[in-house]
């Protein structure tokens, strides 16, 4: 499954592993009914001869979008029909959505399954972003220039080396560094969507340490000044290679 929103051509975060897990399930697929998500009838001829009845309602984590969403849903060569809804609330708009466009992403730092390693320091954040570059010239695929997908940072398709299999994702850390132009000084809050693990600095300065296991949604009022502000945030991904690895970024100005 992937869902492609106000007209993307790659997916974000929303990209599925197997169509039962995108509807709560894994291994196959159990009759059971809840209030988001279930499926009401399910029959069972064997591997290759099943009937089923899916649903899923995005209702406590809703998928915003301005212009656009294109759901796309398959499994091997089976017959499947789809029925999608959306709601809008009347008289209502989206909030424009503010964000640095691209960042420059470092890693892999090792070790960083363990909250007072993850805290240590690493070189990252002693050279100023925009010296990166130099600073990492000589290993290859260590700093990498990234777009970003309305806010989306995803860290698995972030250009890391090719030759290095999915067990490398797992207790390991990686930097973003980004820069953001305000036309005066402004109280803004930053809207931070992330998994596993965030620490957040705002123009050099230590703002706050996060710590989760899966996803969590964090809403942490700074103060952004006249011209240009730079981020920095050091991110990790727990537990499984499969767990997806991303960091939602987005301005909210108050």
């Amino acid at each position: 499954m992937s869902l492609l929103i106000d007209g993307e051509t790659d997916p974000g975060v929303i990209r599925g592993v197997n169509l039962e897990d995108d509807f709560g399930f894994s291994w196959g697929i159990n009759p059971r009914e809840s209030r988001w998500i279930g499926a009401p009838y399910h029959k069972w001829g064997g591997p290759l001869d099943q009937d089923g009845v899916v649903y899923r309602f995005f209702g406590p984590d809703p998928i915003a979008f301005r212009s656009s969403i294109s759901f796309g849903s398959g499994s091997r060569d089976d017959d499947i029909e789809t029925v999608a809804y959306y709601y809008k609330l009347p008289e209502t708009e989206a909030a424009s959505m503010l964000t640095p466009e691209r960042w420059l992403v470092t890693g892999l730092y090792p070790g960083a399954d363990d909250w007072e390693k993850f805290n240590s320091p690493e070189d990252a954040e002693e050279i100023p972003i925009g010296k990166w570059e130099n600073h990492f010239a000589d290993q290859a695929h260590f700093i990498r220039d990234i777009p970003v997908n309305h806010g989306w940072l995803d860290f698995r398709f972030s250009g890391i080396d090719p030759s290095l299999g999915w067990g490398h994702f797992v207790d390991n850390a990686m930097y973003a560094g980004s820069s953001y132009s305000c036309k005066d000084d402004t109280e803004a809050t930053l809207r931070l969507y992330f998994d596993d693990w965030l620490i957040l600095w705002v123009n050099g300065e230590k703002i706050d340490a996060l710590r989760h296991s899966g996803f969590e949604t964090a809403r942490i009022p700074v103060k952004l000044k006249k011209g240009r502000n730079e981020f920095l945030i050091k991110t990790n991904n727990l537990e499984h290679c499969f767990n997806p690895w991303v960091t939602n970024f987005v301005i909210e100005e108050s």
